[in-house]
């Protein structure tokens, strides 16, 4: 679905600045014409074509612009889940070796791998993007959770996050902006040897995930927020 609207906004630019160029070079070629000085439909074809070609080329600049940065955004936010989410990762109960594909067994003890009494990290994250308005990156964890979590805190302290109770009494770290019509919404989860990092800004009571055209300097500043704290985990995974 993100990959279908940068490709709608990139259709839509070419699709204007094609426009714009043919009207630009029809415009000289009808005021040249034998018909120009005698028909008034043509010169009114003329004034159409000169007024909409301009026009038509900077509204395809500015698609083009939102799709350049639609791109720009989904790349940063696919290079902060690179080497780090693994919906498919699990530790072995057993033994604690990491396991990265669908094997149903462990292959250095042979114990059995389905998670029946605990969650599964597929279902965790798809749950936690809730419907695509947030972003979320797991992390491999499988040290001491109470350090990284103390870690994570003092940095959202610091950067100016206070801690409250969001919607249905999920717990969230909120920096309010804007005179408080906005806020960088920041949430943390341990679940089956990962962390969940939730990262999404809210306006006038939308939330909005860290990619897209809308807002793009609050989004950017969050995404570099959710750097930091990966950062901090990877350094107490290392």
């Amino acid at each position: 679905m993100k990959s279908n609207k940068k490709v709608i906004w990139l259709i839509i630019a070419c699709a204007f600045i094609g426009f714009g160029i043919g009207n630009l070079m029809l415009a000289p070629a009808i005021h040249n014409s034998d018909y120009y000085y005698f028909n008034s439909g043509v010169r009114a074809l003329y004034r159409f074509a000169a007024v909409m070609g301009p026009m038509a080329l900077v509204l395809g600049c500015m698609c083009f612009l939102i799709y350049f940065v639609m791109r720009k955004r989904s790349n940063q936010v696919d290079t902060l889940k690179r080497d780090t989410t693994n919906t498919s990762m699990v530790h072995c109960p057993q033994c604690g070796l990491v396991i990265t594909n669908d094997d149903a067994t462990c292959p250095n003890c042979g114990a059995d791998l389905h998670r029946k009494s605990g969650i599964d990290v597929r279902s965790a994250i798809a749950y936690a993007e809730h419907n695509g308005t947030r972003t979320v990156i797991g992390i491999p964890f499988q040290n001491d959770m109470v350090a990284v979590q103390n870690d994570f805190q003092d940095y959202l302290i610091k950067q100016g996050f206070t801690q409250t109770s969001y919607e249905n009494g999920e717990v969230l770290w909120e920096k309010q902006i804007a005179l408080g019509a906005a806020s960088y919404f920041i949430k943390y989860d341990f679940i089956e040897g990962n962390i969940l990092l939730s990262g999404f800004i809210k306006e006038y009571g939308t939330e909005m995930n860290l990619e897209g055209f809308v807002d793009v300097t609050s989004k950017k500043i969050v995404t570099r927020h959710l750097q930091c704290l990966k950062e901090i985990a990877m350094k107490h995974s290392s």
